[in-house]
C-alpha cells in the first residue's frame, strides 16, 4: 500500500498502479496507521521534514509496545 500524505503526494498516488490511500494531513495519517499495518509488515516513512511525518513515525512506534 502506498500512503500519500499532504496535496503535494496526488501526482504521486494518481501515477502509481498499486493501492493507494491519501490523507490531508500527517494526523490523520497518524490517528489511521495502526489499522493498516499488520504483523511482519515492512514500513518506509519518506517525506520531507515540513510534512510533519514524525507523528507517524511516533504511531508505528506506540503500536509497537
Amino acid at each position: 500500500v502506498l500512503i500519500g500524505v499532504g496535496e503535494e503526494t496526488r501526482a504521486m498516488l494518481d501515477a502509481a498502479d498499486v493501492e493507494k490511500l491519501f490523507f490531508a494531513t500527517a494526523g490523520e495519517a497518524a490517528n489511521e496507521i495502526q489499522n493498516l499495518v499488520r504483523a511482519g509488515d515492512v514500513v518506509l516513512v519518506k517525506g520531507s521534514r515540513s510534512v510533519g511525518l514524525e507523528i507517524v513515525v511516533d504511531a508505528l512506534k506506540a503500536g509497537g509496545r
